[in-house]
């Protein structure tokens, strides 16, 4: 009976004739337009050259590069995986990628909070009653149970995680959606009232539509989806960023990737930044190897960097490779170039957003020191100067967001104050005021510190600057 309820439950009708737009599946126009969306067509992947290799752990690019017995290891752990994990799926989702899947279409949203959502609807083969047993088995295996709801006329199975609404799944024989609850719902509430949510977005109808329809795998960010992915509050970084961006590839073909800039200088400045970067990879990938393995995966990585092309045209930014594999092989090349400079660039901005913050905190506290009887204070005061300052009715010294010393542009801040005008007092003879990196090597590189004196001095490595009564160390290195 309860087997019978199972499928009666999850087989529900997914009629609504969709329209898609590019590689769009019909079946997935309904999902909400939120944040990024991206899809692969899975069928195409299984039957690819690509997939083969991997599925016989070959990786030959990366692998060339390794010594015989460390390949050899390399190759075997990961044709074990790819088999362990087909079977894992199977067994814990009742359907097996490889074997059942056609195409995916997913949108993934919630940057600003803790936790990212997803939604996906998958399109293949399924059997509705063997999915819901398998998730309702591993969900209770894991301490979770399912609940039945009705949404948009159609019945799903909902978990919970700490009393709230987790994720949900509804399947029927050709199409599967499954994320976070809240997308899920508003996926069925869609497809109710035959909304085509995502295309009713101009936007994201022009750039899916824009992507060949046979495309591998892809991915599309207009300007609201981008701005989202952005936090808020971040330093811009010194480079400009596209308005909007695709990405469109071949398992075993070519690969493009274009972006819309703000406009035609920016579009410029960003294809010199990436001309500049490939030519300093084919520098490095034409340096003598050490080893004949190393020369074999050098030369595949000159390849693969000799097919990528950069076109500027207007405001429009277009990066292609027509090598074979360059669908794959061009995405990990121009993530080896593009990534450490970002990264770098990164790092910069952060810097030079810590070490501007210090100083906005000295010239502040000299402000505050001169409307306070040469004394300083504490950062809450110069925010709030009214309540710590006698006779005080001017504006704030400082911002809230430097006076509450939470983390800022990758730096964590501290308030050293000296000693106390008088016992009990909020206002100070001296003080130091120090910003280190969240992750040093990641966030920035050096840390630094500014005190009364208008010192800014740093450490090279990142580490954490212990002021003494209000003052820098002497081994902290002032800048230049």
């Amino acid at each position: 009976m309860q087997r019978w309820l199972l499928v009666a439950v999850l087989a529900a009708s997914t009629a609504h004739a969709q329209s898609g737009a590019g590689p769009l599946p019909p079946e997935a126009s309904v999902l909400p337009a939120e944040g990024l969306l991206l899809g692969a067509d899975l069928k195409a992947l299984f039957a690819s050259a690509t997939w083969r290799q991997l599925s016989q752990g070959e990786l030959r690019g990366p692998l060339a590069a390794l010594p015989k017995e460390q390949a050899d290891k390399t190759r075997s752990e990961m044709k074990e995986g790819i088999a362990k994990g087909l079977a894992e799926a199977e067994q814990k989702l009742g359907l097996r990628p490889d074997r059942d899947l056609d195409r995916l279409a997913m949108v993934v949203g919630g940057f600003a909070g803790k936790e990212p959502s997803m939604a996906l609807v998958a399109v293949g083969r399924f059997d509705p009653a063997r999915i819901a047993a398998a998730l309702e088995e591993s969900q209770k295996a894991a301490g979770t149970k399912a609940a039945h709801r009705t949404v948009g006329g159609t019945r799903v199975l909902a978990w919970e995680k700490d009393g709230k609404p987790d994720f949900a799944v509804t399947v029927d024989s050709g199409t599967l959606l499954f994320g976070s609850t809240a997308l899920v719902e508003r996926a069925l509430a869609n497809r109710s009232k035959r909304f085509d949510a995502l295309l009713a977005s101009p936007s994201l109808r022009a750039l899916v539509g824009g992507l060949r329809p046979d495309a591998g795998f892809w991915i599309v960010a207009d300007e609201a989806a981008l701005e989202k992915v952005r936090p808020a509050g971040a330093t811009p970084p010194p480079f400009p960023l596209p308005r909007s961006l695709t990405l469109a590839a071949q398992f075993d073909g070519g690969l493009e990737i274009a972006g819309q800039m703000a406009d035609e200088a920016a579009a410029k400045n960003l294809a010199d930044v990436i001309r500049g970067g490939l030519a300093l990879g084919r520098m490095q990938a034409e340096q003598k190897a050490p080893t004949p393995e190393r020369a074999q995966a050098q030369q595949a990585f000159l390849e693969v960097l000799s097919s990528i092309e950069i076109e500027q045209q207007g405001r429009t930014l277009r990066i292609s490779s027509s090598a074979a594999g360059g669908g794959t092989a061009g995405v990990g090349v121009l993530a080896a170039i593009a990534i450490p400079s970002l990264l770098r660039a990164r790092v910069s901005a952060n810097e030079a957003a810590a070490i501007g913050d210090v100083r906005t905190v000295i010239s502040a506290q000299a402000a505050y020191s001169s409307a306070n009887r040469g004394r300083y204070g504490e950062l809450r005061c110069l925010e709030e100067p009214k309540g710590c300052a006698p006779g005080y009715t001017g504006p704030a010294f400082l911002d809230a967001s430097l006076a509450s010393l939470s983390d800022k542009s990758g730096y964590k801040r501290a308030f050293f104050p000296g000693k106390p005008s008088k016992p009990g007092a909020r206002t100070y003879a001296a003080f130091a005021y120090t910003a280190t990196p969240v992750e040093p090597g990641k966030t920035g590189v050096r840390s630094f510190c500014g005190d009364s004196t208008g010192i800014v001095c740093a450490d090279p490595k990142g580490a954490a600057i212990q002021p003494d009564a209000g003052a820098c160390p002497s081994t902290c290195a002032p800048l230049q």
